[in-house]
């Protein structure tokens, strides 16, 4: 359990920063100079960059650190509810 609250939240926000990163890449690139269809391609992608990724919580909220550890919190206390 330790260990998965270490892993969890670096790559959470691993993942998000670098989706950002596709976006400026792709501008970067040398997109004037590729065939029609590729750059018609590479607008559809630069357009979805603009959102960030994340973790989504089924319609209720994108992960974060703070609702991560909350989560974490609530189990930790249910678990010691039942067995304690």
């Amino acid at each position: 359990m330790k260990a998965l609250a270490n892993y969890l939240p670096k790559n959470i926000f691993k993942l998000s920063c670098q989706s950002c990163d596709i976006g400026q890449a792709l501008y970067a690139n040398t997109w004037y100079e590729q065939p029609q269809k590729i750059k018609k391609m590479l607008i559809v992608m630069k357009m979805r960059c603009n959102r960030s990724l994340g973790l989504e919580i089924g319609p209720f909220a994108i992960m974060s650190l703070n609702i991560f550890i909350g989560i974490l919190k609530a189990t930790y206390s249910y678990m010691m509810l039942v067995y304690g």
